[in-house]
């Protein structure tokens, strides 16, 4: 048989390559053909998003409909964010007004000045502030703000020492939406203190859940870690899951009720330490307190959660500080408009008393609590 010549195993595998290589093809023009449309929907997601913030977003902006310009001035300062629901706005600086004058935010999307290196730098005593409005300085320049008036007279108090003060303040936060920053991004600057004020927001009601309960229904909504890049997954997750509304015909209920105040509070502690940062709670004192039918004993109820923290023996690494006494003391020197800017917020004035009293705990928690901080010249060790 010449060698040239197919044999006749050749002209009987010819027949069944056909159809293989045929199936293939198909095969790899649908993958094509699905990886185009999915590749479009993406695109046409990116482009034309219709995914909508999340509902404790929408109560936001809905708590200032009475308030036209405030809401203009607001709204230009938050965004939606899928984890804490809003955060500020990275990058933003306003004109004066009477709520966010000047700087709101830096591109971390921190009410500071200037970037700051996650990497802490040899001997730096850093410490990041959670809270509210109160802590981002509310209705104040940011030089005015508590955290950069604490920072100021850390600086007085321990010349030979580098401070850095971080300001994570974010308007109308909960303790709740504190321990979700601080967990996901706070911890990443490695702060040796973080210091905590909330309670001011934690009682008011939007509608029948709580933070807790609208972050876990927003949560089913979307898609794994690793496909949330992905506007039309999200798209897709979004229109699966159940939609996170408000429970037809249920109560109006607070944001968080005291035992669940309580509880965050505790998980702030926990993820604190559990870096190796310790905690001061500080109690701060609204307009109320200060009312001449009240006594100088008197604390609304979160503030009492907060004072039952310090019961008993603390444990290590667990603060208190209760700003309500040195409130009445400076009542007694000066009228009340002097020291607030409404019925929560302090003017520049109280701010820089409270940040006194702030930096003198915190100069003793230095010297005392903490002698394994590195000195001045010498690395930090993480």
């Amino acid at each position: 048989m010449s060698a040239d010549r197919p044999s006749p195993s050749d002209h009987e595998d010819r027949p069944r390559e056909r159809p293989a290589r045929r199936l293939a093809a198909h095969l790899a023009l649908g993958l094509l053909a699905l990886a185009a449309g999915l590749g479009a929907g993406e695109l046409l997601c990116r482009w034309a998003p219709v995914e909508r913030p999340p509902l404790r977003f929408e109560g936001f902006g809905g708590r200032m409909g009475e308030h036209s310009v405030m809401r203009e001035v607001v709204s230009s300062a938050v965004i939606p964010d899928p984890d804490l629901f809003w955060r500020l706005a990275p990058g933003t600086t306003l004109s004066p007004n009477p709520w966010m004058p000047g700087l709101v935010a830096n591109r971390q999307g921190l009410r500071e000045t200037a970037e700051i290196p996650l990497a802490r730098p040899a001997s730096e005593l850093r410490i990041l502030f959670l809270g509210d409005s109160c802590t981002f300085g509310w209705g104040l320049r940011e030089e005015e703000s508590l955290v950069a008036q604490v920072e100021a007279a850390l600086r007085a108090r321990l010349p030979d020492r580098p401070i850095q003060c971080i300001n994570a303040g974010v308007p109308a936060y909960t303790a709740f939406q504190g321990w979700r920053y601080l967990v996901t991004e706070g911890l990443a600057f490695a702060p040796e203190l973080v210091v905590v004020t909330f309670g001011n927001n934690e009682s008011i009601s939007w509608d029948d859940r709580s933070d807790l309960e609208h972050w876990a229904a927003w949560q089913a909504t979307r898609p794994p870690a690793g496909l949330q890049w992905s506007a039309l997954a999200r798209l897709l997750f979004r229109a699966l899951a159940t939609a996170p509304g408000k429970a037809a015909g249920g109560p109006p209920r607070p944001r968080l009720l005291p035992a669940e105040f309580r509880d965050v509070l505790g998980r702030i502690a926990g993820a604190s330490t559990h870096a190796g940062a310790d905690v001061l709670y500080l109690s701060w004192p609204v307009r109320e307190n200060l009312e001449p039918h009240r006594t100088a004993d008197d604390r609304h109820p979160l503030q009492q959660v907060i004072a039952g923290l310090a019961a008993g023996p603390a444990p290590r690494g667990l603060a208190t500080l209760d700003l309500v006494p040195l409130a009445h003391r400076l009542a007694d020197r000066h009228p009340l408009p002097e020291l607030y800017v409404d019925g929560i917020h302090g003017t520049a004035l109280a701010n820089r008393e409270y940040a006194r009293a702030v930096a003198d705990r915190i100069a003793g928690w230095v010297t005392t609590t903490r002698p394994d901080l590195p000195p001045a010249g010498a690395p930090a060790e993480r």
